[in-house]
């Protein structure tokens, strides 16, 4: 007994140390706004159950998805716009948080006992509340978009970077070129989360198209299909665009890939390019009694826009 008593002493000691060496760490850095007597990094607690994401539905672009519907976590997106641009130190450095050894370490330590609770946060929630933070900056976050930019060369950072300028909405040619970069050799989320990114940008991205029809003939089949999205986004040539994506489709194989399947998204894209694409109403057309409904929808929609005649029933025949 005594010595089951010893060891929780000095495991609740040896708690207590861990947890003053991590206060201090956390302490240190930019400096930590108040507003209405609460730290800011208190209000962004508010914003740790939200998460990033790429849309399942057209034009499959990223979102932030709201987890949290309490009031704290309404009270934190009142108070944002007060601190201004006074927040951006802080929350360019918790886009740049990294899940430590040490930290993982003493998250299983937290989590094997029960006489003290840690409030230890990954890095992925830190740098979810800290974009979603600049989301509702809105304009007063544009300052911060030369320090976004960098971090998009940090690995550890820079899926939270590209969530934040896709948000705020990058404008000149050096940080769209730099998104453009991520295209290659960075993994297939953050090169599909990429290519969101330029096509949400528009014709602002064109410059892009180049790297992008090199992506479009990729041999992973979610690159392609991503591919194909962008670039009807960014207004690229429908004569180079549809005959790769109709080949595409007309390849054997189950659809499959994420954010959806990649037949939905190559439907989409065409139907996004209207009359341009006519060249291929026969391909649509074997989607649009597909067994699966998205797909059969989605190419239901794609002719209409492709070729509106196509799609409207034939009244010459009597009922």
């Amino acid at each position: 007994m005594l010595m089951s008593t010893r060891v929780k002493v000095i495991m609740v000691a040896g708690a207590l140390a861990v947890l003053a060496l991590v206060l201090v760490v956390l302490r240190s850095g930019p400096a930590d706004p108040y507003y209405r007597g609460r730290r800011l990094s208190d209000y962004l607690d508010g914003f740790a159950g939200d998460g990033m994401q790429q849309n399942q539905e057209p034009p499959f672009g990223l979102v932030i998805i709201f987890q949290d519907t309490t009031d704290r976590r309404g009270s934190a997106w009142e108070a944002l716009p007060k601190f201004g641009t006074n927040a951006l130190p802080l929350l360019i450095k918790r886009l740049q948080s990294r899940d430590s050894r040490f930290k993982q370490w003493l998250t299983r330590l937290a989590a094997k006992q029960s006489m003290l609770k840690l409030n230890l946060q990954s890095a992925y929630q830190k740098q979810t509340a800290a974009v979603v933070a600049l989301t509702r900056l809105g304009t007063n976050a544009r300052p911060a978009l030369p320090a976004i930019v960098r971090l998009l060369k940090e690995p550890h950072a820079a899926r939270a970077a590209l969530y934040a300028l896709n948000m705020i909405e990058p404008d000149p040619k050096d940080q769209i070129l730099a998104v453009t970069n991520l295209l290659t050799g960075t993994g297939l989320r953050i090169e599909t989360e990429a290519m969101a990114v330029l096509g949400n940008l528009g014709t602002n991205a064109s410059g892009a198209t180049p790297a992008l029809l090199k992506e479009l003939e990729s041999t992973k089949t979610i690159t392609r299909a991503m591919a194909a999205v962008a670039l009807v986004r960014i207004g690229a040539d429908g004569e180079k665009v549809v005959p790769l994506i109709s080949r595409y489709l007309q390849q054997p194989g189950p659809a499959f890939g994420f954010p959806t399947s990649d037949k939905h998204m190559y439907l989409w894209a065409l139907g996004q390019l209207g009359p341009r694409a006519r060249q291929a109403l026969p391909i649509i057309l074997n989607f649009v009694n597909d067994p699966d409904r998205r797909i059969s929808e989605a190419a239901k929609e794609t002719l209409r826009q492709v070729d509106p005649m196509q799609s409207q029933p034939d009244r010459s025949k009597s009922p």
